[in-house]
């Protein structure tokens, strides 16, 4: 299997799905340019429409980060909070290292 250089992949059984993986990270060294494709749908889910507002704003990331099992839509302010505050905790996480 071919890897980027200064890319790393990793996934995990977090539980969001009864068996298998279902969370997934792919992190760079280095900034790298990013873009997306969202739904077209009126309702989104809060980590489409917090994606949208950072990918607007940045001239590169470091990371993605990816759920399966999960469409965490319909969840308002708190659903927006709660992807705000897990991308907080990788960031610190990273900080750390």
């Amino acid at each position: 299997m071919f890897v980027p250089r200064g890319f790393q992949f990793a996934a995990c059984a977090s539980g969001i799905k009864k068996e298998g993986l279902d969370l997934g990270l792919i992190y760079t060294e280095a900034k790298a340019l990013a873009a997306g494709v969202f739904t077209q749908n009126l309702v989104k889910a809060a980590p489409v429409l917090l994606g949208k507002e950072i990918l607007s704003k940045t001239e590169g990331i470091k990371a993605i980060l990816v759920n399966s099992g999960c469409a965490n839509a319909c969840t308002g302010e708190a659903g927006l909070k709660d992807a705000q505050e897990i991308l907080e905790a990788l960031a610190k996480i990273w900080a750390a290292t």
